[in-house]
């Protein structure tokens, strides 16, 4: 309640006016309550005192550790205030809601505020970024994607874990399907979904395009841009075979019908849906359909240097996020890996298109690509995705500008010789948070060394990044099955391959259970 008629009343309300706001007007109002979880923060423009009368804590942070207006939770430290005990709480520190010490009491805490703060928010007309976080009068909110109030329609401003005083923040467990060069049924990822949640992961990470698949069919598949207007329908099915890339080869797609059934089935078991739509690389099934919209010498990535393309990719991701933003999915992965890996025709010679790109200049419309890609994933309230080696590639930030990290960064690979993308270090540095998605822990269609695999999951450390890189605060875990050669185990939907993956789950699912309760 921000403003407390009886509190008002007291000779308290005009010590505090006096004293603690140089005797401007001031409102006394009371948070109490039961909480545990950080959720949100929050700033005024003014301090805001506290006084609890039981012991209460508060999770804090500094807004100058705001980048680009986002937080990494790492950022913020837990202070335990004593009952009866006033606290000044700068203007410029964030917080929100005080968390209890003791569940059986919960916590009644004193909050006092300059006149009509936290009352109705003022209608006017945002001219700043930051006119995008103000929810009420005076105030500025950071929503976690995970929060009420972030679902409600708060605009996300922290990454990174949603701290609980408990001890029970868990990490993010996410398993990823490559359902693009391979084609699996409803019913069998529903299946998958029931490991899963058994398994205690939290996101299902579905990957429905790529060279050798476009497997999920919008209501609509036409996309208008200010050069014309595209029809993706023939693009659906199966894409191509690249050396011993393959795809399934039987033509089969999602439909919207399909992808309802799996998203509220999903939902059912206590997971969500991470949509993965690839660009602006791996586009090749589409990019089939559409040549003149390639990069030279690649058939699988986008021409940055050429705006037609350049909105024709935006605006098949604008549509697909619609969708997924309107089913109630609340993140979505853009991809942006391996960008313009396809420019050898050797396949015993390996040309990656990003380091090419950060030598000739291009990089700069990599970057402005995937910054209009995270603007248009954030607009929907949904929290962006990537694969890491795209990011801030080869530790740099400040050649061709920086990626916006609002964007969680899934990190695969620390790179090789002529490889270099940027390190965990430097990526958690600069704000972004990360899932560890090392690739010695892939697996997937005709792995031959699943027992290897699966005892692999039983000692894996989920700091631990690729290269022995060590993550200080990953935000989570990924377990990537990939199906490059989608013809292998059948065309039957996936029914053959899809319990191959179960003890692989389960033993990544116990690994994360013993971190968790670490």
């Amino acid at each position: 309640m921000p403003t407390d008629p009886i509190l008002q009343e007291l000779p308290a309300a005009v010590e505090i006016s006096e004293h603690c706001y140089g005797g401007m007007p001031v409102q006394l109002g009371w948070c109490n309550g039961h909480n545990t979880k950080l959720n949100c923060l929050e700033y005024h423009r003014d301090s805001e005192f506290n006084l609890g009368t039981e012991d209460f804590i508060l999770l804090l942070a500094r807004q100058d550790e705001m980048i680009d207006g986002m937080l990494n939770t790492a950022k913020v430290k837990a202070f335990k205030v004593p009952a009866g005990v006033l606290v000044e709480v700068y203007a410029t520190t964030l917080h929100y809601a005080p968390c209890h010490v003791d569940s059986d009491k919960g916590f009644r805490v004193l909050v006092a505020l300059p006149w009509l703060t936290n009352t109705d928010k003022p209608v006017f007309e945002p001219k700043t970024v930051e006119d995008a976080y103000m929810t009420a009068r005076n105030k500025w909110l950071l929503a976690h994607p995970e929060s009420n109030e972030a679902i409600g329609g708060a605009k996300v401003g922290l990454v990174g874990k949603n701290i609980d005083t408990t001890g029970n923040a868990k990490l993010m467990r996410v398993f990823h399907l490559d359902a693009g060069r391979k084609f699996f049924s409803a019913e069998v990822i529903k299946s998958m979904i029931d490991t899963l949640s058994e398994s205690g992961f939290t996101h299902f990470q579905l990957y429905f395009s790529d060279n050798q698949g476009f497997r999920f069919a919008l209501p609509d598949l036409t996309v208008t841009t200010k050069f014309d207007t595209y029809d993706l329908r023939p693009a659906l099915g199966d894409g191509y075979v690249e050396f011993k890339t393959c795809p399934s080869g039987c033509g089969k797609y999602l439909t919207p019908k399909d992808m309802e059934e799996i998203i509220t089935y999903a939902r059912s078991k206590h997971m969500d849906i991470i949509p993965v739509m690839n660009m602006p690389g791996h586009m090749g099934t589409i990019l089939e359909k559409f040549p003149q919209l390639r990069y030279p010498g690649s058939r699988s990535s986008i021409n940055l240097r050429d705006e037609e393309a350049v909105s024709f990719a935006l605006a098949i991701l604008k549509k697909y996020v619609d969708y997924f933003a309107d089913h109630g999915c609340r993140y979505f992965s853009i991809g942006a890996d391996e960008f313009a890996n396809d420019l050898s025709k050797d396949e015993n010679v390996l040309i990656m298109g990003l380091d090419k790109i950060y030598h000739d200049g291009d990089m700069k419309l990599f970057v402005q690509f995937v910054n209009r890609a995270i603007d248009i994933v954030a607009a929907r309230n949904m929290t962006p995705l990537a694969f890491n080696d795209g990011i801030c590639y080869h530790n740099d930030n400040k050649t061709y500008g920086a990626i916006d990290n609002r964007i969680v960064v899934c990190y695969w690979t620390c790179g090789w010789n002529g490889y270099t993308p940027a390190s965990v270090k430097f990526l958690e540095e600069h704000g972004y948070g990360l899932i560890n998605a090392d690739h010695r822990l892939y697996c997937g269609v005709g792995c031959q060394i699943w027992d290897e695999k699966t005892e692999m999951m039983k000692t894996f450390d989920p700091h631990i990044c690729n290269g022995d890189n060590i993550a200080e605060n990953p935000v989570g875990a990924m377990l990537c099955c990939w199906c490059n050669r989608g013809n292998y185990d059948g065309q039957d939907d996936g029914k053959t391959v899809a319990p191959k993956f179960i003890p692989v789950m389960k033993a990544f699912g116990e690994t994360m259970d013993r971190w968790d309760n670490q």
